[in-house]
């Protein structure tokens, strides 16, 4: 009998998955064995995938959650079915599954709270300067740069952790996003 473990092991490996991503999959996978059990994947059709999602949310998990188990799993199902995998259908279960999640709020800040925020820091920098007394944010200097740095160029803050002193070209004013530390994975 296959399990949908096994049919996800199957689709990790015949792809190039970063770890992250395969984990992803394996825990996509096991949550649905968690909830199918020993239930032959014969039996398991849109109609119980539904029934699993209506389980999933009553029981207080975020939509986000169940729409990444579900896009994951209809991925499997899809590579199952195309290679033949699934003798069974060729009707992939996990289709029109997703929910709409909550809308996130907005990630832009009002001009005014990014003037008053850079002022208050240029005034602790000025402070500091002038007293060689630490401020409320110290060194304010180091943290009005990082400020600028996020104002200027929209860099994501794990990418501003992982900058190396060679990232950075002054010259050209230029700084190289690693691809390792984006969400995207791609060079900027």
């Amino acid at each position: 009998m296959t399990t949908a473990l096994q049919l996800t092991d199957e689709y990790i490996f015949a792809r190039d998955l970063r770890p992250a991503t395969t984990k992803t999959y394996l825990s996509s996978a096991k949550a649905m064995l968690a909830h199918f059990g020993a239930t032959p994947i014969e039996q398991i059709d849109h109609r119980s995938i539904l029934a699993w999602r209506k389980e999933f949310l009553a029981n207080g998990k975020a939509k986000r959650s169940w729409n990444t188990y579900s896009s994951h799993l209809r991925t499997v199902w899809k590579y199952a079915i195309k290679h033949e995998m699934l003798k069974h259908t060729t009707v992939n279960p996990f289709k029109e599954t997703c929910v709409t999640p909550p809308k996130r709020p907005s990630k832009i800040l009002d001009a005014s709270l990014i003037q008053r925020s850079r002022n208050w820091l240029e005034t602790l920098e000025a402070q500091e300067r002038c007293t060689n007394e630490r401020s409320q944010v110290t060194p304010a200097w180091f943290w009005l740069a990082v400020f600028e740095v996020f104002y200027y160029t929209g860099i994501r803050l794990n990418a501003l952790l992982h900058l190396r002193y060679k990232d950075v070209d002054l010259d050209k004013q230029m700084i190289l996003i690693r691809g390792e530390t984006e969400k995207t994975h791609r060079e900027l």
